[in-house]
């Protein structure tokens, strides 16, 4: 599993519905976010991070970012937290103080809520990064996530067992369509996971169908 990877199972998941954290800020200019930001706005110090993250020059120099993210999680919110996790793994992913504290964050995102924090955290529990390898943890959140609304940790968490790699990857490629919003892929997904037996991810990704526009799929 690359850094990529981990990095798609954040950012690809639907704003909306990674968590129960305060509603997000609406503030639409740096200038303006800074302001609210300084002002110990929490949701606009995470939209500034956004905003920043959003331009090449922010990207290749993060450092201003990561300080927003920083100030959004000590300002106690839980997307904060788990953002600042995914810029400093992003950043610095040789880096086992760095590791450490990034699961140290999605740990704490996650108990607070933030789906996507969960799933990022089963990626490092599955494969050992910054924390012991345990499974069975990483199946346990990769499932929270998924229940939660995340169709990529729906498939990560069972992909490695699935039919052949091809088949994996036509899943993955799905649940990214899914996460954008293609009701579609989210219906082939449930049923994929339907004829499985697999009640439990079927019931998420039928869900999620019918949030992208499959009324069929409403329950």
């Amino acid at each position: 599993m690359t850094r990529h990877t981990i990095a798609a199972l954040l950012l690809l998941v639907p704003s909306g519905a990674t968590s129960s954290s305060s509603t997000p800020s609406t503030c639409e200019t740096l200038a303006v976010c800074r302001e609210e930001c300084g002002a110990k706005d929490a949701a606009s110090c995470v939209r500034l991070g956004d905003l920043l993250f959003e331009t090449p020059e922010g990207v290749d120099h993060p450092t201003e970012g990561i300080a927003a993210y920083t100030s959004a999680c000590g300002l106690d919110l839980p997307r904060g937290c788990a953002k600042l996790g995914l810029k400093l793994y992003t950043y610095h992913p040789q880096d086992a103080a760095v590791v450490a504290r990034t699961a140290d964050l999605w740990t704490r995102a996650c108990g607070r809520g933030e789906v996507n924090a969960c799933g990022n955290l089963a990626v490092f529990y599955r494969d050992g990064i910054g924390v012991q390898r345990d499974a069975k943890r990483a199946d346990a959140l990769f499932d929270a996530a998924c229940t939660g609304g995340s169709a990529l940790a729906c498939v990560q968490g069972s992909a490695q067992g699935a039919t052949g790699e091809v088949q994996a990857g036509l899943m993955i490629a799905d649940a990214q369509r899914c996460e954008t919003g293609s009701g579609d892929a989210c219906a082939r997904l449930a049923a994929e996971y339907g004829a499985a037996q697999d009640t439990r991810r079927a019931t998420a990704l039928r869900h999620m169908a019918c949030l992208a526009g499959r009324t069929d799929l409403c329950e």
